[in-house]
């Protein structure tokens, strides 16, 4: 472009030359001159614009490559969020349905264990109510009389029972196997 306009220069000198004088010639080389120095930082300064744009350009594009790379690497790690997420969801729902299992299952097991607990209960407290004579005449036992004992141990032994009966400590059963021991039947 700069040769261009050093053309457009002289030629423009040239033809002047011929329709004017030597001194006008001079100032108008001169004019002509300051003119293309003119253009001449005009077109300086358009490209260092130009190379400001360009340089600008590069760093958008790059910037915006840097931008698309990372919006697909945040695209990948979104979808597998998504898929771990399912994965999750689908255990979660397998937990959740054998806790339910196992909850149903202590629930039956605790119920069991309270029938049952409650049943033994019973049947000591049956236990224990039928045979409330067999208790008492254990504790009040007195040691076996030997065979040999005297026949006045024996009626000193009748009469306590006897006693024992008369204030309600021995029922009638209680005494009457008392009674046999004593008398060795």
């Amino acid at each position: 472009m700069k040769k261009a306009a050093i053309v457009l220069v002289l030629f423009m000198a040239s033809g002047l030359s011929h329709s004017y004088g030597q001194a006008s010639k001079n100032n108008k080389v001169n004019y002509l001159i300051e003119i293309i120095d003119s253009l001449d930082r005009v077109i300086v300064n358009r490209n260092a614009t130009i190379s400001k744009a360009d340089s600008a350009l590069r760093a958008e594009r790059a910037t915006g490559n840097d931008l698309r790379d990372q919006l697909i690497t945040l695209d990948e790690m979104r979808k597998k969020l998504e898929a771990n997420i399912n994965t999750y969801q689908g255990e979660n729902l397998k937990l959740n349905q054998s806790n339910r299992i196992l909850v149903i299952f202590n629930s039956f097991v605790a119920v069991l264990l309270i029938v049952t607990l409650v049943f033994y209960l019973r049947k000591i407290n049956k236990k224990a109510v039928t045979e409330p004579s067999a208790n008492a005449a254990s504790q009040t036992k007195k040691p076996q009389v030997s065979v040999h004992a005297s026949f006045e141990d024996k009626l000193q032994q009748l009469e306590r029972l006897g006693k024992l009966r008369e204030k309600g400590l021995l029922s009638d059963e209680e005494f009457l196997f008392e009674k046999n021991q004593v008398l060795g039947k």
